[in-house]
């Protein structure tokens, strides 16, 4: 693995997880951070061996609280913030082309641009000390990650509306309701959970999984009819090592308690 400065990078089989490490700073957003972020993702998603990629803060406190308004406030801000968004896209498209999914494992505050990053990964687990807001509006700024096309398919135009404009916190129980986070768990086994994820996604076939990304993201671009036809001429319908599993099913070989997910 690479030398990295502002995230750590490490194996954990059947996962990869990265911590975004500026803990000092409450793992605030760098351009650094961003262009180290973009290629550890890219390098993970290359791992054949690997099922998910964990995206996860370092310290108590924080996932993120998104990008340094410190930074923005004194001195080249525009030039900044101007980075920032180019390089974040960076970040974006290379979850997106990630062919296993990538989790965000939210550990504290998820804030503004750290929610936009959080939202562009496949699924978020939160820790029950998670918190979550946009709050460009409060600062003057728009979000320009991709936040207001994403979160109102997340969570419904009205309330993305009341999160973006009001600038309030919710609570991890509260994302939970709005589906803005796919499950709450007690802080201490937040990536225990994760790579408990991991390892069910390593039951499950790799080519399936990347494939369904894939027409899942493709298709959200597109209105519900064209979606169809896309998903119906460019599904690969049976994976690779599709023979196999079913041929093992039929034997009497297949672990049907995993495969339905039971412990």
């Amino acid at each position: 693995m690479a030398d990295y400065s502002d995230i750590l990078v490490e194996p954990r089989p059947p996962a990869i997880i990265i911590t975004l490490n500026r803990p000092q700073a409450l793992n605030s957003i760098t351009p650094t951070m961003l262009g180290e972020l973009a290629q550890a993702i890219t390098r993970a998603g290359q791992d054949t061996a690997i099922s998910a990629v964990i995206v996860t803060g370092a310290g108590e406190k924080a996932w993120s609280a998104g990008v340094d308004i410190k930074g923005i406030a004194g001195g080249a801000g525009e030039s900044i913030a101007d980075r920032r968004a180019n390089v974040a896209w960076d970040v974006l498209d290379a979850i997106d082309a990630c062919p296993v999914p990538v989790i965000a494992a939210v550990n504290g505050f998820c804030i503004t641009g750290g929610l936009e990053l959080a939202t562009a990964c496949d699924m978020i687990l939160a820790s029950e000390r998670a918190r979550f807001a946009d709050t460009h509006a409060r600062w003057g700024l728009t979000a320009t990650w991709g936040g207001t096309q994403r979160l109102p398919r997340i969570v419904g135009k009205h309330k993305a509306m009341e999160l973006m404009f009001l600038c309030d916190m919710v609570d991890a129980q509260e994302a939970l309701r709005i589906g803005l986070v796919n499950k709450v768990v007690p802080h201490a086994r937040l990536l225990e959970e994760a790579l408990a994820w991991a390892g069910k996604l390593a039951e499950h076939s790799r080519h399936s999984i990347s494939s369904q990304k894939a027409l899942i993201l493709r298709g959200q671009a597109l209105p519900l009819g064209e979606a169809h036809a896309m998903a119906r001429r460019e599904s690969p319908g049976q994976a690779p090592d599709a023979r196999k599993r079913l041929e093992s099913f039929v034997k009497g070989t297949w672990d049907k308690g995993k495969a339905l997910g039971k412990q």
